[in-house]
């Protein structure tokens, strides 16, 4: 009998790809020969069926089965191929990842000892382009520790859905758990639908294990995926948003404060309505649509996961641009992002503790207008002093937090300040 299950999805991958993903379940230290590893063609191609009939002719644990059902996302084939499991743990692994190779052994090995029916672990990741958006799995969990294990009396769902929290494929189920609850992929969430699966399971499990410091996943970010592409169709961008509320909804049924999520959900969203092409009409429709949830949308407090500028954003970025069909790119704060408004708080935050910053008080700058109100217009000679103080005496903390290194000398013969972050390029 087989030790652990996994299912992946395969969708006209590049074969380059998949041989990635294919070696790393064969290096798997718990024995590829372990593993019921069950790959579900789903629409593809004729020519795929083919290669990896052939890919694994010689592997009688590969069990390759075909669905062509139109859809478009994993959570079908996901649910296809959970028919055909015949062991204890379920893992999901999609066909452009791979496993690191002591994940399956340990995984199924904390389960087994916890007696959990939810097993999380992390996922490192790789960008096909630096100019994607790597969106991974941070955690609010203490990682000095192993293992985290919490039964249902003492869930802390405050940590449990926090940030980007809903990966199916950084997890392993227990499968007489998922069959006992019918927990399948919701067939009417179409849009990040691991979010709607991952919270139901975790709502309804006895007992569910972290373990903060095991990387098992190796996430590959392409610029093809649902998430990354920005410019969609109207009917994609009705779905996205009908999947987001029916998620919000039921996590809220569950008693799950759902506002970190839906400030995720539809900063996402909001990226997708301003890059794509739609009429007056159609963003009426998708604005009455996400009304509701925006009135009881809640500013997010800074935390090691969110940083106040994403706070910030999140949360009025989306109030204005859905809140204005007729004309969204008059939202004030997409136009302050436009400007530059993230660079120039990282900076101010990062040096509101100097001279300087308390003078003008730079933590209560939100806005570019705070900014201007609060700043006055400078030119080289309010700082000359200053800089003497540095150069001359070795004062520092005056204008930014991180020391000077050097000192540049321009056409003019004036000294401009250099810290390491200043000189690095």
């Amino acid at each position: 009998m087989y030790k652990v299950s996994v299912v992946t999805p395969f969708h006209n991958v590049d074969m380059n790809m998949f041989q990635k993903c294919a070696d790393g379940m064969r290096c798997q230290t718990i024995g590829f020969e372990n593993i019921e590893w069950i790959i579900v063609v789903h629409n593809c191609e004729p020519h795929f069926l083919p290669l990896l009939t052939e890919m694994f002719k010689n592997d009688h644990n590969v069990i390759i089965k075909e669905l062509y059902d139109g859809l478009h996302t994993p959570a079908s084939p996901r649910n296809h191929g959970m028919q055909f499991v015949t062991t204890p743990y379920l893992g999901f692994l999609d066909a452009d990842d791979s496993y690191t190779p002591e994940c399956l052994e340990v995984a199924s090995r904390e389960m087994a000892e916890t007696q959990s029916q939810v097993v999380t672990f992390r996922r490192e990741y790789e960008l096909e382009k630096e100019s994607l958006h790597p969106h991974t799995e941070k955690v609010a969990w203490n990682q000095t520790e192993w293992r985290i294990v919490m039964d249902r009396k003492d869930f802390q769902l405050d940590k449990m859905f926090t940030g980007l929290w809903p990966f199916s494929t950084s997890r392993l189920f227990d499968v007489a758990f998922l069959r006992k609850h019918n927990l399948m992929f919701s067939k009417d969430v179409l849009w990040v639908e691991d979010v709607w699966h991952t919270g139901m399971c975790l709502m309804l499990a006895d007992r569910v294990c972290y373990l903060p410091q095991f990387i098992g996943y190796h996430y590959f970010i392409n610029s093809g995926s649902i998430i990354q592409n920005k410019k969609k169709s109207m009917e994609e961008l009705y779905e996205c948003f009908r999947s987001a509320n029916i998620i919000i909804d039921d996590l809220e049924k569950m008693g799950v404060d759902t506002n970190d999520t839906a400030n995720t959900l539809f900063s996402l969203l909001t990226q997708y309505y301003l890059g794509s092409d739609l009429t007056v009409e159609q963003r009426r429709t998708l604005c009455d649509m996400a009304r509701p949830y925006l009135e009881r949308l809640r500013k997010m407090p800074p935390s090691k996961i969110h940083t106040p500028e994403e706070c910030y954003l999140s949360y009025h970025l989306s109030k204005e641009v859905l809140g204005n069909p007729e004309n969204p790119l008059a939202s004030p704060t997409l136009k302050d992002e436009q400007n530059g408004w993230s660079d120039m708080m990282e900076i101010l935050r990062n040096n509101s503790s100097t001279d300087y910053g308390l003078r003008y008080h730079f933590d209560q700058v939100e806005t570019l207008a705070d900014y201007q109100r609060l700043v006055p217009m400078s030119n080289y000679e309010d700082y000359k002093r200053l800089l003497d103080l540095q150069a001359n005496i070795g004062e520092s903390g005056i204008l930014t937090t991180v020391p000077t290194r050097q000192y540049l000398i321009n056409a003019k013969g004036q000294l401009v300040p250099c810290t390491d972050h200043h000189l690095l390029p």
